[in-house]
Formats: C-alpha cells, sequence, structure tokens
C-alpha cells in the first residue's frame, strides 16, 4: 500500500481511473493517452467525467457537489487534461477548483500540469 494513498489497491489489482479531459487541447490529448493505456493493456478501469466549461455553460456546474469526495472514494487516480475557457467567467476557476480541492479532500494521486 503506499503511504498516505490508501485507497490505492495493489500493484497487480486493476486500476480505477477517473478521466477528467477538461477543456482546449484536454478533449484531444486526454482521449489520445486513454487509447495508450488501452493499447498497452494497462489493467484500468476508466469512467470518464465532463467536468469542463461546456458542463458549466449548459448548467452553471463544473464539478457536482459529491464530486471530489466520489473522486477520493471510487478512484486510484485521476488523469485530468487542461481547464480554461474564454467562455467562462474569470472569476470561476475550474483548473484551481479542481487541484484546490482535490488536494484537500483526497488522497488520490492525480495525473495533470498546473500552470
Amino acid at each position: 500500500m503506499v503511504q498516505g494513498c490508501a485507497n490505492v489497491a495493489s500493484v497487480g489489482a486493476t486500476k480505477r481511473i477517473a478521466v477528467i479531459p477538461g477543456d482546449g487541447i484536454g478533449k484531444e490529448v486526454i482521449p489520445q493517452a486513454v487509447k495508450v493505456m488501452q493499447a498497452a493493456g494497462a489493467a484500468v478501469e476508466l469512467t470518464p467525467f465532463d467536468w469542463g466549461a461546456d458542463r458549466y455553460l449548459a448548467d452553471k456546474v463544473t464539478v457536482p457537489p459529491d464530486g471530489f469526495a466520489t473522486l477520493g472514494r471510487d478512484f486510484d487516480a485521476i488523469l485530468v487534461g487542461a481547464f480554461g475557457d474564454p467562455r467562462v467567467p474569470p472569476t470561476f476557476t475550474p483548473k484551481k477548483s479542481c487541484w484546490v480541492c482535490a488536494a484537500r479532500w483526497t488522497s488520490t494521486p492525480m495525473s495533470g500540469r498546473c500552470g
């Protein structure tokens, strides 16, 4: 078991990965990363989430109220794409919300680039 990541299963077990493409290039890059994992025969179970600007513009919600709890409880890792869209008000920063909240409420490893 990895120290500090109690929900990470043993090395040989199938990993449950939340997939959040986000916005912009993330919607292009993350599907390619998924294809690589699948082609490599990685023991993963992938679950996509539409938590980006398009969802925010549709219903004013990016991450549902229980979203981060779900990530921390149900997944071994989170594959995150890019966040940011000029159509979303500058007071709403999904990238910051995602990183800050995920770091605060989960011990789940995240793959992504802050910046």
